[in-house]
């Protein structure tokens, strides 16, 4: 990935923070990737988007955003984040 690249998907990450009513860490280690297809698709079918990305591109992303520092420390292993659009 070069750095336009992870520049991009930062800037991707803090646009879903901001048009989110709510965001969640979600640890998906373990999950196979029939499972975390069918997780994708439960969350869309629920107006959310589930996003993975780097760990270290989610710290920067969410190092401005309001409330995100509460749960940034917990950006390793295998997570990702679920943004809740609408009715959380």
């Amino acid at each position: 990935m070069n750095r336009q690249q992870k520049n991009q998907a930062v800037a991707e990450v803090r646009q879903m923070f901001d048009g989110a009513e709510a965001a969640f860490l979600v640890n998906y280690k373990g999950l196979s990737v029939q499972q975390i297809e069918a997780l994708r698709k439960q969350i869309r079918e629920a107006k959310g988007t589930f996003k993975v990305t780097k760990a270290r591109l989610m710290k920067i992303a969410a190092k401005d955003i309001r409330n995100a520092e509460d749960f940034a420390g917990n950006f390793k292993d295998q997570v990702g984040l679920v943004f809740a659009k609408t009715d959380i």
